[in-house]
């Protein structure tokens, strides 16, 4: 039986190499959520709304470590940015998120620590922080401005 060679860029790879590959993903997957007792309890919304330091602590992770570490943007038009600075129309302008999560000027002196607290109230509830201050789920325009502001100072 021949095998269909499928071209994965550089090396070549067969369809049988994928489909292995694949079970094993699912097998071992599977092995991590077995249990005996059948204790089991799904969550919905509301009672994931109530984990608020789990919240707190993914927050933060994505903050120090955001899945994206670069944000490029072009600009659509010449723009005077919030220092001062001229740029013209198609400028490239490429956001380090990685280096905005750890920007003492937006986080604050402690801003290099792991400290999921920094996303809770003293009542205990979520702090809402402005999407062009924590990029993690998009954050639009204002990210480009915050992290302009701070660069071009």
């Amino acid at each position: 039986m021949q095998e269909e060679i499928v071209n994965m860029g550089v090396c070549s790879k067969s369809n049988k190499f994928l489909r292995d590959t694949a079970f094993n993903l699912i097998a071992a997957g599977s092995d991590t959520m077995g249990a005996d007792d059948k204790k089991w309890e799904c969550f919905g919304i509301q009672e994931l709304d109530t984990l608020v330091y789990l919240h707190a602590a993914l927050c933060e992770a994505l903050r120090l470590y955001p899945v994206v570490a670069f944000d490029p943007r072009t600009a659509v038009k010449a723009d005077i940015l919030p220092s001062g600075r001229h740029i013209s129309a198609n400028t490239p302008i490429i956001i380090s998120l990685y280096a905005m999560g750890r920007m003492e000027e937006i986080w604050g002196e402690d801003c290099m620590q792991y400290k999921p607290e920094r996303w809770i109230s003293e009542q205990g509830g979520l702090i809402s922080v402005p999407s062009f201050k924590f990029t993690a789920f998009g954050g639009g325009p204002g990210v480009v401005w915050v992290m302009l502001w701070h660069s071009f100072k």
